[in-house]
């Protein structure tokens, strides 16, 4: 491998590694602590609150992790499909866990 070829590699390593330790850091510095309120309706499987008052799922895992960059902590609020709704329009709640896409819901929530 020439000079030039293997300079180029070893640029292009240093900078990756160094994108993996300083994007996250300036992420979670801009994201603060914010409280997202995250509405869902209980599945043991995406969402779910343990007798101990822990959330777990599948849900939970994958905000957990977007958490991680963000800063972000979430409350969970468990209620009826069409109370996500009136609050997500209201804006008392900020995510709704599970929602799919329709032609119904296209200009009033998406």
């Amino acid at each position: 491998m020439s000079g030039k070829k293997r300079n180029v590699m070893l640029f292009v390593l240093l900078f990756t590694l160094f994108l993996g330790v300083i994007v996250p850091v300036q992420a979670q510095s801009y994201g603060g602590t914010k409280t997202i309120r995250v509405a869902y309706r209980e599945n043991a499987d995406f969402i779910n609150k343990s007798s101990s008052g822990v959330y777990k799922g599948y849900g939970v895992e994958y905000l957990n992790k977007i958490s991680q960059y963000t800063g972000w902590r979430y409350e969970y609020i468990n209620e009826s499909w069409e109370n996500q709704l009136a609050d997500l329009k209201s804006g008392k709640v900020d995510l709704i866990c599970n929602a799919q896409k329709t032609d119904a819901r296209e200009d009033s929530v998406f």
